[in-house]
């Protein structure tokens, strides 16, 4: 049985030794099939390398996707506050 995985960081290992976090992603609700998730975080992690490593900043095997949980699976916001809701940044 293959194992399922349902969360990734994708980051960096800084010089103090510390995981720097770039993206996180979840699928705990698995929207996503499991050959999906996985690439759209080889799509987010490539994205990442071709922004990050031409300037010689980083090399490419340095951006690391890792399995690990960095980020609550829901927030919860208050109906009371609508400013607490997110806006897509995208939206016009």
């Amino acid at each position: 049985m293959t194992k399922c995985i349902n969360y990734v960081s994708i980051g960096y290992i800084r010089e103090d030794g510390d995981f720097a976090i770039l993206s996180t992603h979840n699928n705990i609700d698995e929207y996503l099939t499991q050959e999906s998730f996985l690439n759209l975080v080889q799509n987010v992690k490539n994205a990442l390398i071709s922004q990050m490593c031409p300037d010689g900043l980083f090399e490419p095997e340095e951006i690391i996707a890792a399995e690990r949980q960095d980020a609550d699976d829901y927030i919860n916001f208050d109906p009371d506050e609508p400013a607490e809701y997110p806006i897509d940044i995208f939206s016009s």
